[in-house]
C-alpha cells in the first residue's frame, strides 16, 4: 500500500542513513533535530488522511445498506401493487392470491440475499479498513521505535562527547 505516511518515514530514514557519522563511533550519526522534527510534523499531519479512508469505507457501507433497504422497499411495493390487482379480479381471486404469495415469497427472499450481499460487502470492507488501520499503526510503532532509539543512540553520543571534552 502507498501510504503518505510510509513515504515521509522513507523519507526520514534516508536522511538518518545519509547523514554524517561521528569519528569512532560506527552506529552513530549527527542529524539536525528541526529536520526530525519537521519528518514528525508531516507525519502528524498525514495520518488524519489514512483516518479519512477508513471513514470513506464506512461511508460506503452505510450507502450499501441504504440502497439495500430502498430495494427491498421497491420490491415489497411491487409485490403489494400487484397481489392487489390481482385480487380484485374476483373471477381469479384465489389465484391471485397464490401469485401474491409466491411475489412476496420471492422478494422476501431476494430482499433478504440483497440484505446478506450489502452486509457481506460491508464486512469485508471494515475487514479491509481494520487491516489497513492496524498496519498502519504497527508500521508507525514500528518506525516510532527505531526513531527513540536513534534519538537515544543520539543522546548518548551527546554526552560521549560532552564528558571527552570535560576530561581533556
Amino acid at each position: 500500500m502507498n501510504s503518505k505516511v510510509f513515504d515521509i518515514i522513507d523519507d526520514m530514514e534516508v536522511y538518518i542513513n545519509d547523514s554524517n557519522g561521528i569519528p569512532f563511533q560506527s552506529n552513530k550519526v549527527i542529524v539536525r533535530s528541526d529536520i526530525i522534527d519537521d519528518f514528525i510534523s508531516k507525519i502528524r499531519l498525514a495520518l488524519p488522511e489514512e483516518i479519512k479512508r477508513a471513514n470513506a469505507i464506512i461511508d460506503d457501507r452505510d450507502h450499501m445498506m441504504s440502497i439495500a433497504k430502498d430495494k427491498l422497499a421497491e420490491i415489497e411495493a411491487e409485490a403489494i401493487a400487484k397481489a392487489n390487482a390481482m385480487i380484485d379480479e374476483h373471477v381469479i381471486t384465489r389465484q391471485a392470491e397464490e401469485k401474491a404469495a409466491a411475489i412476496l415469497e420471492r422478494a422476501q427472499r431476494e430482499s433478504e440475499e440483497i440484505r446478506r450481499e450489502a452486509y457481506r460487502y460491508t464486512d469485508e470492507l471494515l475487514e479491509k479498513a481494520q487491516k489497513t488501520i492496524t498496519a498502519l499503526l504497527n508500521q508507525s510503532n514500528t518506525d516510532y521505535n527505531k526513531f527513540e532509539k536513534t534519538l537515544l543512540d543520539q543522546l548518548d553520543i551527546i554526552e560521549d562527547n560532552r564528558e571527552t571534552l570535560k576530561d581533556s
